[in-house]
């Protein structure tokens, strides 16, 4: 009968090397004198959980064995501002008064740590300050996560009555979760994309031996293991298959083939051909009867999406503005502008010069010659009246017949009233030049004063301020905006060459993602599919194919977009997916030795599902905050009872199983809040 004895202390032996000591840092040492326990628990708590000095504390031992050196009891907390000195526990839980009870366990004189902590309704809890407060002041804060039936278990000890069925565990206890009722999986559902290095790191895990006859043995992991090992890595090449078909096709050819019809879809935005071989009947289904009755007739017909694009049109040709108006510009950077050009503006002398000014509301100019394409008419401008004129800016008017005229720019610095009222400004033209400038009622025009050192400015025209405007220069020169257009041209178009009898190659920027052997020596219904998913117009590139294949010289065929490529695409997606998730917590934990050892099936569930988080999963741990909830409940209740005497429950693997799931909680509900 002793053989037992002994195998049971060579396991629990092992237990003890494989997870360390049984001592952790958040135990105390008391004294002898059981008397002097209340004092010192309470000067280890405050050193422990500090925050609990906000709230009021009582410290309740329920069952002391001095010689044993073993104590079980409590510690009551509650609010300061609710709670009345005077008030007996009946009128307070009348009141709507909480309290929450951190558990005492003394082993040995040894306190065990302050980490878990149970609310009123019964539900244990690791002890954090957000967790203590939520209790205390928003108990329905824990609404959200207790959807499944609540089940008072070895808790009773601390808010009675207690319903004796072997005394631990949720849903009947330890030993009876076998009966509990069925939860739905974290491990099913982040398992359906984990990562091949995650299982791979599980499987390692399994050539330990403890770790191997651990999960052998713990019944509550069976279920859990079987999920695992019937778990299949994401493949990139069949999620890139799987998500080119969700998206929409920009071009369709249909093929009469010897047997069936050949299907043929790509779109521009995810670029990867696929091809299947249908029978009729799913071809009319797919593509309708009139599109088959055509193939059938020319063998084969390729049809472009609703963006295709209709022939460019010829580029207006740039000119040297000399008449006001609305024009594109273009700046000597490369950047187009479209605004308001007024040429031949009035110096400080009255008279016209061969200075041009420009302004969109955000840029402005003053330069001898402007080149842009005519756009429209001047636009009807509304400026401030010119006795009112601040800052830099223009004087200009709209004449009865429509011509609009426009002094040089000028910066007014000060303003003095004249004795006769009228307003006279300090200024400085655009090019440093100093000049007065008075607005004067009963004048026509711009003319200067009889000094010639005061510019006159009549009272009935108008102010334009271009202070916020940023100055840029622009492009005198005719032939030099013509070959932006003409660039233009180029991006927007690809160079198709004839290469004999049904053989083209296809070439240009659209096109520079695309591999070789679907650009080069293709057949014509190759290249029209390729222009389709381009956005040429279909009539236009028939025309410009059967130009090429005379070989004579390569012809342009407008397009109206690029093509991203499959691979292209994936590179982007896994870009900007680390970009999102480089602020989001690391959820990875993976507690493989520490989940063998769980007696219970959900907690061995939501502890295993934290090893394979992953990018592409993590958002769904929001969905399952109930079932995580539960299973840290069960967890911590599993903690307990390790430290009163549990076997084969080793205390620190459930502390280090409760501390990463807090965290993973903490984790989710930021997101599910963010969301």
């Amino acid at each position: 009968m002793s053989k037992p004895l002994f195998f049971v202390a060579d396991e629990q032996q092992k237990v003890a090397d494989v997870f360390g000591a049984e001592k952790t840092a958040g135990e105390a040492q008391l004294s002898e004198d059981h008397n002097q326990w209340a004092s010192e628990i309470l000067n280890e708590l405050y050193r422990q959980v500090p925050y609990v000095a906000d709230f009021e504390i009582d410290v309740v031992l329920d069952k002391v064995d001095a010689e044993r050196g073993f104590g079980f009891g409590h510690i009551e907390v509650g609010s300061k501002t609710e709670a009345l000195p005077t008030a007996t526990p009946e009128q307070l839980e009348n009141a709507g008064v909480r309290t929450v009870r951190i558990p005492v366990i003394v082993k040995g004189n040894i306190l065990q740590p302050f980490d878990v902590l149970v609310t009123e309704d019964s539900k244990m809890l690791p002890l954090t300050e957000q967790r203590l407060r939520q209790a205390i002041f928003r108990p329905q804060m824990f609404d959200v996560t207790s959807k499944t039936p609540g089940d008072q278990t070895m808790v009773g000890q601390l808010y009675p009555p207690f319903r004796q069925n072997y005394g631990f565990g949720s849903g009947g206890g330890f030993g009876g979760f076998y009966g509990a009722q069925k939860l739905s999986s974290v491990l099913a559902a982040v398992l359906q994309h984990s990562n091949e290095s995650d299982l791979d790191s599980f499987k390692s895990s399994l050539l330990d031996n403890f770790t191997k006859s651990a999960y052998a043995a713990n019944v509550a992991a069976h279920t859990a293991l079987e999920k695992i090992a019937n778990a299949r890595p994401s493949n990139v090449k069949v999620a890139a298959a799987s998500f080119g078909k969700i998206i929409k096709p920009s071009v369709l050819q249909l093929v009469k083939a010897a047997a069936g019809y050949k299907l043929k879809t790509a779109s521009h935005r995810c670029w990867a051909p696929h091809e299947e071989l249908i029978d009729r009947g799913e071809a009319v289904r797919r593509c309708g009867e009139k599109i088959v009755l055509a193939a059938d007739m020319s063998g084969a017909v390729t049809l472009p999406d609703e963006d295709a694009a209709p022939s460019l049109p010829e580029v207006p040709k740039a000119q040297l503005v000399t008449e006001p108006g609305l024009y594109e510009v273009q700046s000597l950077d490369g950047e187009t502008l479209v605004g308001l050009v007024v040429p031949n503006l009035l110096d400080i002398d009255g008279k016209h010069k061969p200075i041009a000014f420009f302004s969109d509301g955000q840029h402005s100019a003053v330069q001898a010659d402007i080149a842009g394409v005519p756009k429209g008419a001047a636009p009807e401008l509304e400026g401030e009246p010119a006795v009112e004129a601040r800052g830099s800016g223009v004087f200009f008017y709209t004449q009865p017949d429509g011509e609009l005229c426009m002094t040089i720019p000028l910066t007014l610095k000060n303003a003095v009233t004249m004795p006769d009222g009228c307003t006279c400004y300090i200024a400085e033209t655009f090019d440093g030049r100093p000049v007065s400038v008075k607005v004067q009622p009963y004048i026509q025009t711009v003319v200067p004063a009889v000094d010639e050192s005061t510019l006159l400015v009549p009272s009935s025209w108008s102010w334009l301020p271009l202070d916020s405007s940023a100055s840029v220069a622009l492009s005198g020169d005719e032939a030099g905006v013509g070959k932006v257009a003409s660039a233009k041209r180029v991006l927007g178009s690809v160079t198709v060459r004839g290469g004999g009898v049904d053989c083209f190659s296809l070439d240009g920027m659209p096109l520079s993602k695309v591999a070789r052997d679907e650009r080069e020596f293709v057949s014509q219904d190759q290249a029209l599919f390729l222009l389709a998913g381009l956005g040429a117009n279909l009539k236009e590139a028939q025309l410009k194919l059967a130009e090429a294949s005379t070989g004579r010289a390569p012809v342009q065929v407008p397009v109206s977009r690029s093509i991203k490529t499959a691979e292209q695409v994936r590179g982007e997606a896994y870009t900007a997916a680390a970009r999102q998730l480089s602020g989001m917590p690391v959820f990875r934990q993976r507690l493989w030795k520490e989940a063998a050892v769980v007696p219970d099936p959900v907690a061995v569930d939501a502890v295993l599902s934290l090893g394979f988080v992953n990018p592409e999963n993590v958002a769904a741990f929001i969905g399952y905050l109930p079932i995580l909830e539960e299973a840290q409940r069960r967890l911590c209740e599993l903690l307990v009872a390790s430290r009163l005497g549990l076997k084969h429950v080793p205390t620190s693997a459930l502390e280090k199983c409760v501390r990463a799931l807090e965290e993973v909680l903490e984790g989710v509900k930021e997101m599910a809040f963010q969301e």
